[in-house]
């Protein structure tokens, strides 16, 4: 979705891209900003604007577009989000409860920083105990993750036992996507398997070597 504002701290209109992290068909549109500090290299302008604004304060939106959609119902989906990439995967995660899929065999693999860095974490946890899906999170640091650490073949085949058998819908930061595309690639997934997007310039991702 696209947003138009324009911050007290800018002389001109902003325009930023955000992921829906709502379920489709609600009467409402749900965004989840990341506000960057203001000790950041880029302040974050727009994100702290909206961070801080209120009930009433108007922005312009460009309705929702893109194509990173879940374009089946799979026996078992894998959802893995990096850092703020796991907004779309929320979107798609909630569209299966509503949809009212057999989520036994769905899985939810968050990665980030810390725990800090870490959102909507409670709401996932409550889902999950609710709902019966498996829901991991990955630390790159600190504690209360169930994996400190990047992402390996070895944890992958932990939590993702099935040999390469579903589908698997990916998101984060381009370093994070390539990695991962190359870890799911040696453990069985073909290319009809894996669907993602990147935050940034679309690319396609090389072999699995």
């Amino acid at each position: 979705m696209g947003v138009k504002t324009q911050p007290p701290s800018s002389a001109y209109d902003e325009i930023r891209q955000y992921s829906l992290s709502s379920a489709p068909g609600e009467p409402f549109y749900r965004i989840t900003v990341k506000a960057e500090a203001p000790g950041a290299p880029v302040p974050g302008q727009v994100s702290n604007f909206l961070h801080h604004a209120s009930v009433g304060d108007r922005v312009r939106l460009r309705p929702p577009t893109g194509d990173f959609v879940v374009e089946k119902r799979s026996v078992r989906p894998v959802l893995i989000g990096g850092g703020i990439g796991i907004t779309p995967l929320i979107s798609m995660l909630l569209n299966a409860v509503k949809q009212a899929w057999d989520l036994e065999h769905l899985v939810f693999i968050h990665c980030c920083r810390d725990r800090s860095h870490h959102v909507m974490h409670d709401e996932l946890r409550a889902l999950s105990a609710q709902k019966g899906f498996q829901y991991y999170v990955a630390y790159e640091q600190g504690e209360g993750a169930d994996h400190i650490g990047y992402l390996d073949t070895a944890i992958l085949e932990r939590w993702l036992p099935f040999e390469g058998r579903g589908d698997v819908y990916f998101c984060g930061p381009t370093p994070f996507m390539s990695g991962l595309n190359i870890l799911l690639k040696r453990m069985g997934y073909g290319d009809d398997q894996l669907h993602y997007e990147i935050f940034g310039p679309r690319i396609r991702f090389s072999g699995a070597s």
